[in-house]
């Protein structure tokens, strides 16, 4: 009889433990209001959580890395916000504003590189949040401000200019 022995990614570890940076201490970031990226790409099917509004989420939709972000209640898309317009690039992470009017993205690089902020009724563009290097990201208690990080564990409070 074969035996497997399954080791754990990263990703899979921070879908299991929260969004957060791990550890044992609580992180800013395990909230389920993100989704975030410790080992670079934030894995597909992977939700982000509406705050303000029970069963409302967000998530990348296929074609994967294409630059898409679906709205669903429930399990029906309501909006989609092409977020690369035909660029291809990995999903770094998805964090909803506490208010729930707003869902920041952060693409790895490219056209929209950095975090940009969408009204998440109308799919418009909303903001700019100059952090390219950022794999952790959670809005703050208001829709102002938004805490980022390289690794999960130093994060820093950035306006939003919303």
């Amino acid at each position: 009889m074969k035996r497997f022995v399954i080791f754990p990614t990263i990703a899979l570890l921070a879908v299991i433990a929260g969004c957060g940076g791990g550890g044992g201490a609580k992180s800013v970031f395990d909230d389920r209001s993100c989704i975030n990226s410790p080992d670079g790409d934030v894995l597909f099917g992977s939700m982000a959580w509406n705050p303000a509004e029970a069963n409302v989420y967000a998530a990348e939709v296929q074609q994967v890395n294409k630059g898409k972000i679906g709205i669903f209640r429930g399990n029906a898309l309501e909006l989609e916000i092409d977020v690369l317009s035909g660029y291809s690039n990995s999903l770094k992470g998805l964090a909803w504003s506490r208010s729930g009017k707003y869902i920041a993205v952060n693409y790895h690089g490219g056209v929209r590189s950095g975090i940009n902020i969408y009204n998440a009724k109308t799919g418009e563009w909303a903001q700019k949040v100059y952090a390219d290097n950022a794999h952790f990201m959670v809005f703050g208690p208001t829709d102002a401000t938004i805490y980022i990080s390289w690794l999960g564990d130093d994060e820093q409070e950035v306006p939003t200019g919303l």
